[in-house]
């Protein structure tokens, strides 16, 4: 319950791993790229956690415009046209990029677990598509066996993502006094 609520949210990059080589991340350059991110200022934006019954969840839309925002520009998120528990898409148009985007974000599997009052472990697998949108999109995309496919003839990006998340509410200063903080270790592949 204490999950519920806006939080300002603070991340920081702390290792870039390609343990099947730099050519099933994406090539060198995509490697190189990525562990710059391991030097660069603490990504900074809004998050927010509903009710949802009796479990406290991610509020999707919300946090996907505020990430957007603070990666992408703060207009980069053009439409989002379907929000379920399972499926996300919306249009993006990153800053300076000379393209629009079709993104589609499925949930594959999840699963989170309460540990004790102060922490609480989830993990979701995703399946991300991005395409142009102003292409017609593909009716399937077959994976390959690293979980990602590109589609050279339509620009297709498939990937699936597994994120696992562990928080921790610090403890509060003062006796009964309210969580203020929560900290998270997460791991994305």
């Amino acid at each position: 319950s204490f999950f519920a609520g806006v939080w300002s949210s603070s991340s920081v990059t702390t290792d870039i791993r390609a343990p099947c080589g730099p050519m099933l991340f994406g090539g060198n350059a995509t490697l190189l790229n990525a562990r710059k991110e391991i030097s660069a200022a603490p990504l900074v934006y809004k998050c927010r956690f509903i009710s949802d019954g009796n479990k406290i969840i991610a509020d999707r839309e919300f946090n996907v415009r505020s990430i957007a925002s603070a990666t992408m520009g703060a207009n980069s998120v053009l439409e989002v046209s379907l929000v379920t528990p399972n499926k996300f898409s919306c249009v993006l148009e990153p800053v300076g990029a000379n393209n629009i985007l079709s993104v589609d974000l499925l949930c594959l599997a999840r699963r989170q677990e309460t540990i004790d009052d102060r922490n609480f472990h989830c993990t979701e697998v995703v399946r991300q598509i991005v395409s142009s949108a102003s292409e017609n999109k593909p009716k399937a995309a077959m994976p390959t066996y690293d979980g990602k496919a590109t589609n050279k003839a339509t620009g297709v990006l498939l990937k699936e993502i597994e994120t696992i998340s562990l928080y921790t509410a610090v403890k509060p200063k003062q006796e009964n006094g309210e969580i203020t903080e929560i900290t998270c270790q997460q791991r994305s592949a």
